[in-house]
């Protein structure tokens, strides 16, 4: 064991008293022989920095059978954005020591477009910039694999790993946002086949077929659908060799049918191998039939993904629930498992979150407090008419309607409203420059989101935002653990009202409307972590 400790290697001029906790902490449970280790760290611990201190140390330790250093995996690319910003704050020892990267076709290429058909091109079509060191990828890739700390999202990773087979475990996995991971991991292989799928890469074999069992779906996908898939891949390569340059779009469709390949063949031999494990259904809309099948857990997949990558694993979150729910969910033994949860080091009075309920959003009362929902909507943005804020809605329905209602009151000119994904950027955009005291109405920035300072003084939590039980998984792994149900609605409020407070001097007031927030509050208060609790108020 290295006589280095992780505080020798935190990377900024200063370090705060939770990272400080939260590097011993983590140096204390590697000492004692623990694997997995789990820091539930809120929002402002500053978690990026002592997890890059982690991994800098794994690289003093030598292990048998690992490389030294770390992966520090993410769930979006706009947070490996935000960890390549922190390395110009790096201390100067550490300034080469970490590096990211992202799938090859987000790279140009000169020849082909982007550098993930460049890299696929042999003999005389190979390309050059490949032979002769110059491929920009290749150029991240090298610098991947020699960093100390290495970053990447975690589709990227799993599929290299899965798929390439090209990644050497190392001593330590850091996992942020690790309270996504179990959604991570059974999203990679979960596997739907619609009408959409089949306009794309079959249109032979339209419409989707009617097939009851998991059983028929399996020998269908193996002996029909991805024949097909492949031939249909091997036809684009050949277009794209001897068309030499074929556009983008066309590339574009070859990497992710090779991706769509892999994932549902690793998703037909698991569920050839275990049908029991997953939750099988078909569903008929007015484009027909839909195939989808879907892991009932993470924990079968989590040896392969996560646990031969690495000899220790660290989590990290503002907020993973209650450990007992937590381990279950990847098949992590609690006894062996370390566990710290540190106190949120923004004042509760700068985060007050107010619960007003206005009535249950529940589908049966839906009609009747739906109205009070949209007076209160209005009074709050009136009380807050010279502030930016955000109204997060749970659906687009339910957006429609807020919108509609604050227009008819003349307030709708300080509303933005993206009803698609790709509307979203261009209005948050907007939301940063103008001086406009504009509102986002959004069902999907729950998470992952920050408005810091004076881009949300507050935010209007419309509705709890329950799984949705037509999904059949939802369904299935409510009936077999309640909690892990009750955990899955409790994070989507507390990752809500962390959105707008993201410093010590920041603030912002949250409002809680639905009632049925009341009874979830009560009846589950160990879901919820203290320092949440600390900063509600009820009305």
């Amino acid at each position: 064991m290295a006589e280095d400790t992780p505080m020798d290697y935190f990377p900024l001029p200063i370090i705060r008293e939770q990272q400080r906790d939260a590097l011993n902490f983590f140096y204390e449970s590697v000492l004692q022989g623990y694997n997995d280790i789990v820091v539930n760290a809120p929002t402002g611990t500053g978690k990026s920095p002592f997890g890059l201190a982690a991994c800098f140390w794994a690289n003093s330790v030598s292990l048998k059978g690992y490389k030294s250093g770390g992966y520090y995996l993410v769930t979006q690319k706009t947070l490996q954005d935000q960890l390549e910003n922190e390395f110009r704050k790096f201390l100067p020892r550490f300034n080469n020591r970490a590096a990211s990267i992202r799938s090859a076709n987000e790279y140009p290429c000169q020849k082909y477009t982007t550098c993930g058909m460049g890299g696929k091109m042999t003999g005389a079509t190979r390309c050059q910039n490949r032979v002769e060191g110059g491929c920009p990828y290749k150029i991240a890739k090298n610098a991947f694999e020699f960093a100390i700390a290495g970053i990447t999202n975690y589709p990227y990773f799993f599929t290299e790993h899965v798929h390439i087979n090209m990644l050497e475990p190392r001593n330590l996995l850091v996992l942020d946002e690790a309270h996504t991971l179990e959604r991570q991991i059974t999203s990679f292989v979960e596997v739907c086949v619609d009408k959409t799928s089949l306009d794309t890469w079959a249109p032979l074999l339209k419409p989707v077929k009617r097939m009851p069992s998991i059983e028929e779906f399996c020998e269908w996908l193996l002996k029909v659908y991805l024949k097909v898939l492949i031939e249909r891949q091997k036809m684009l390569y050949e277009n794209i060799v001897m068309g030499g340059h074929r556009g983008k779009a066309q590339i574009d469709e070859h990497a992710r049918l090779e991706n769509h390949i892999g994932r549902t063949l690793m998703a037909a031999q698991e569920m050839t191998r275990n049908p029991e494990d997953w939750v099988y259904w078909q569903e008929k809309n007015e484009d027909g039939l839909t195939s989808t099948a879907k892991p009932l857990s993470a924990v079968p997949f989590t040896p392969q993904l996560l646990n031969e990558m690495s000899d220790t694993r660290l989590y990290m979150s503002a907020y993973m629930g209650p450990k007992d729910v937590f381990c279950r969910s990847l098949g992590l033994n609690p006894k062996r498992t370390a566990w710290l949860e540190l106190d949120s080091a923004f004042p509760a009075e700068n985060r007050p979150i107010h619960v007003v309920p206005v009535g249950s959003m529940g589908r049966q009362f839906l009609d009747s407090t739906t109205p009070h929902l949209l007076e209160m909507c209005s009074t709050v943005i009136e009380a807050h008419k010279e502030e930016k804020g955000i109204i997060h809605c749970v659906s687009y329905k339910l957006g429609i309607d807020i919108f509609n209602h604050l227009r008819s009151r003349g307030q709708g000119h300080r509303i933005l409203f993206p009803r698609k994904a790709e509307e979203r950027a261009s209005l948050l955009v907007q939301h940063r420059r103008t001086k406009t005291p504009t509102v986002i109405i959004s069902p999907s920035m729950g998470e992952g989101y920050s408005f810091d300072d004076d881009l949300a003084r507050f935010q209007i939590i419309a509705k709890v935002n329950w799984p949705y039980l037509g999904d059949r998984q939802i369904e299935a792994k409510m009936k077999m653990d309640q909690d892990w149900y009750t955990l899955q609605t409790a994070m989507s409020i507390i990752q809500a009202c962390g959105r707008i407070v993201r410093s010590a001097t920041d603030r912002g007031v949250s409002y809680i409307l639905d009632a049925d927030f009341l009874r979830l509050h009560e009846q589950n208060n160990r879901f919820f972590p203290k320092w949440f609790q600390d900063a509600v108020k009820f009305h």
